[in-house]
């Protein structure tokens, strides 16, 4: 009789732990759900920057806590929008080209930004810090429309319009090193092998030559039907992507130059290309605004979706591939998370000027943006939300009042101090 008694009682607790567990988790759930509900209400908000600011703070505490969604969209449009609101400055502009800038990219070694711009300046930015005073490699009296690092970090490449492609040295304090002449100095593409020190190139013609950067040799790899707009090359050089202007894709494999027509829409101009290298995807942007991905696995397209009103100019992975930045004429850049089922694209940014180029910074954190913004056409932005939501309570001088939590909040949560330094 002890022994049931025991074992009753043993039940009893069980049952009582998992049902407080229950219990916990409801809760928590609530949370998430309620941190989601009111990062949408407070869109609504008007004349009320400091309430926005709060109710979003409040909203990503709640979601934090309770182990919500790890960087969701809605959260970081709540927060955006509060911040925009209160007039603080999110932004990290880089202020040095005087016209738009066409093309930037990133040093992984030395954690270098290089943009290229239509004032034929060339200009490097150490880490693209806010307030960094840029160093000028080059003034090229033409539009730069590609830079380009190398991935060992050895070379700078910068195609200017009508003078070819310079190529300059970055262990040799920028040196240039010489000039890759082809497709009428009028390049539209450059992607680099492994090794740093190949390269495809493509421009208004229609050949795609392969190069020897350090020695300048080329030799012809492709003569397509139409000028190649695009091209990326997969980081084990297993696969070459090449979009043209009359809209096919082509797929070269294995470093055969004889490529399968992976995808066709004629008219349509493949602009960007990016390959996924850890799910051996490929994506490519379009001239109507679509973005599609393909498994190289079985050549399968496995999305399709029209992300822009304008042509996509430029696709780039983030560097743990985790996030992918689109950025269009139509004046969007949106992050998509390809990690999380369901998310709502980022809206980074939406304007009335062309995006012409964007690339991750700061290990992926911040997406920097070149633009035909007047006064500002490079710019960053932070999209992961706990670097957002450190912005609000320093430019905020209280916390929610007892009776805005009631209203907003109700009696789901007890009532605390939102910012803990404004009391």
């Amino acid at each position: 009789d002890r022994e049931l008694a025991e074992q009753t009682k043993q039940e009893a607790l069980e049952q009582r732990n998992r049902a407080e567990e229950e219990r916990r988790a409801t809760y928590r759930n609530n949370m998430i759900l309620l941190a989601k509900n009111m990062s949408t209400q407070l869109l609504d908000i008007e004349e009320n920057p400091e309430l926005k600011g709060l109710l979003a703070y409040q909203a990503y505490k709640f979601n934090e806590r309770n182990g919500g969604p790890d960087n969701p969209s809605y959260l970081y449009d709540g927060i955006k929008d509060a911040l925009i609101a209160m007039n603080a400055n999110y932004r990290i502009p880089l202020r040095g080209h005087t016209g738009s800038v066409r093309s930037i990219d990133y040093n992984t070694q030395t954690g270098v930004l290089y943009s290229g711009g239509s004032d034929g300046k060339l200009l490097s930015w150490d880490r693209g810090s806010d307030g960094t005073t840029p160093a000028v490699i080059a003034e090229n009296n033409t539009i730069n429309r590609i830079v380009m690092v190398s991935p060992d970090g050895r070379w700078l490449l910068c195609s200017a319009e009508g003078k070819g492609i310079y190529v300059y040295d970055i262990q040799s304090g920028h040196a240039q090193f010489s000039v890759l002449n082809a497709h009428q100095n009028r390049t539209r593409s450059i992607a680099f092998y492994s090794n740093g020190n190949r390269i495809l190139t493509s421009g208004i013609d229609n050949t795609i030559m392969r190069w020897e950067v350090r020695s300048g040799m080329s030799e012809l790899f492709y003569e397509a039907q139409s000028p190649v707009q695009s091209l990326a090359i997969s980081k084990d050089d297993q696969y070459v992507a090449a979009g043209t202007k009359n809209g096919k894709l082509l797929l070269f494999r294995g470093g055969s130059n004889r490529p399968i027509v992976l995808f066709e829409d004629p008219g349509n101009q493949i602009l960007s290309l990016a390959f996924h290298s850890k799910s051996n995807l490929l994506t490519c942007g379009d001239q109507a605004g679509i973005l599609r991905f393909w498994s190289l696995n079985g050549m399968d397209m496995i999305y399709e979706q029209r992300m822009h009103q304008a042509r996509i100019v430029d696709v780039k992975f983030s560097p743990d591939e985790r996030f992918l930045a689109t950025a269009s004429t139509d004046g969007q850049v949106f992050v998509i998370d390809l990690e999380t089922a369901n998310q709502q694209p980022f809206k980074i940014l939406s304007q009335k000027e062309f995006i012409f180029t964007v690339a991750f910074l700061n290990e992926g954190k911040h997406v920097f943006v070149g633009s035909n913004i007047d006064g500002e056409p490079l710019s960053g932005f932070p999209f992961m939300v706990n670097d957002l939501a450190g912005l609000i309570c320093p430019n905020i001088e209280r916390s929610l009042t007892q009776s805005e939590w009631a209203y907003y909040i109700g009696s789901d949560a007890p009532y605390e101090i939102t910012c803990d330094d404004n009391e």
